[in-house]
């Protein structure tokens, strides 16, 4: 069964900090983890992320749930640096108890987060980063970019 992995931005919308996801997806479309449909389907309040503009930065197809399980646990080994969300942020204890996947939200440097995006690359198969080019090129061509 395919999953994807990501690295999303969580910036919340009060104080404009950031922290920083990896995680992994049954959805094509990264950004329909975070939807209010996907969070009452679990159980989950639909305002659990009302706090954050979330942004998928990258994400890789995997062809089953255990390349896309190893491929999370190698990044969440590898950038450790977890803060406590509430505290971070400056809200009330236990603001975010119940958000879903809230151990996987990671605070990084300018040098980790190009570290993370140089990792990502290199985890990503060939035919997919040929793919996203020419995907890429379409589209700036449809839009008038000329680079």
């Amino acid at each position: 069964m395919w999953m994807k992995f990501y690295f999303a931005q969580f910036k919340h919308k009060r104080s404009k900090r950031s922290l920083y996801k990896f995680g992994i997806t049954k959805h094509m479309d990264a950004n329909k983890r975070f939807s209010v449909s996907e969070s009452k389907k679990f159980g989950r309040s639909p305002k659990q992320y009302a706090d954050f503009d979330i942004k998928i930065l990258a994400s890789i197809p995997c062809k089953s749930g255990k390349e896309a399980h190893a491929l999370e646990q190698k990044f969440l080994s590898h950038f450790t640096k977890t803060v406590a969300l509430e505290y971070y942020f400056k809200e009330s204890k236990a603001k975010y108890k119940d958000m879903s996947g809230v151990t996987e939200l990671r605070q990084m440097s300018y040098d980790e987060l190009q570290e993370a995006f140089k990792m990502i690359n290199d985890a990503t198969p060939s035919h997919v980063r040929k793919r996203k080019q020419l995907m890429k090129a379409f589209y700036d061509k449809a839009r008038g970019n000329k680079k």
